[in-house]
């Protein structure tokens, strides 16, 4: 009876009682990855077990569409992140720096590191510009290939969704 009342309880709450439950339950990490089990064990209280899932297995390659697209956003080059360091620490030191002498000095200094770090951010967005050619190049290929195979890739779409139709699909 009281498991009975429990359960109307939480299916009047939704499955939030559970949810926030399970995001707060930390699993064994010896089961990795896990899923939850949960029963009512004795005296009506709610037992946690993890429960191994089976990892996902990564789509096959073959097919054109099952390919990753990345595109690289942001990779720093190497002495790019030093550079960016340097240049806020001498901004910071030309700041504090009171004599006019010490200040040029550590002003051309802080104008070297720039045009350093300006330049490989350059090379980085060269190399990006590259990239994106390469990945539009392959692309419109891609399209060109596919406008002169209409006809057959439309025919075997119309037979998979037929197919499909029949309860014959994978």
């Amino acid at each position: 009876m009281r498991a009975k009342v429990l359960v109307m309880v939480l299916v009047a709450l939704g499955t939030s009682a559970v949810a926030a439950t399970a995001q707060t339950f930390q699993p064994n990490p010896a089961v990795e990855p896990s899923g939850l089990d949960v029963r009512i064990g004795n005296a009506g209280a709610f037992v946690l077990k993890p429960v191994p899932v089976p990892p996902a297995t990564p789509p096959q390659a073959g097919g054109a569409d099952l390919e990753p697209r990345q595109i690289t956003i942001f990779r720093a080059l190497p002495g790019e992140q030093d550079l960016t360091q340097k240049a806020a620490r001498l901004g910071r030191k030309l700041a504090e720096t009171k004599s006019e002498a010490d200040r040029n000095q550590v002003a051309q200094e802080l104008s070297k590191v720039l045009g350093d770090q300006f330049d490989i951010r350059q090379k980085r967005h060269q190399e990006e510009i590259r990239k994106l050619e390469d990945q539009v190049k392959k692309l419109k290929e891609l399209v060109e290939k596919r406008q002169e195979n209409r006809s057959e890739i439309i025919a075997r779409r119309m037979e998979q969704v037929v197919r499909e139709s029949q309860g014959l699909g994978w």
